[in-house]
């Protein structure tokens, strides 16, 4: 996992199973979060841009790499 480049955030299937997602920095402009929801703008050059301006994500587990910007 890309965990100093990414927003990385897990959750667990039916079964119990951790499944880990995460986005790129090179896909984010920004980052923030307030009441436990993160919001990650979307870039401009990025594939994701075609479709989506932000994501937003309340998981239980979400990291935010160091690399990434906030």
């Amino acid at each position: 996992m890309p965990w100093y480049n990414a927003v990385v955030w897990s959750d667990r299937t039916e079964g119990g199973k951790r499944v880990y997602e995460w986005i790129k920095k090179d896909d984010i402009r920004k980052v923030s979060w307030t009441a436990g929801l993160v919001s990650i703008e979307i870039r401009g050059e990025s594939p994701l841009d075609r479709d989506l301006m932000y994501i937003v994500i309340q998981a239980p587990f979400v990291a935010v790499g160091k690399n990434v910007p906030v």
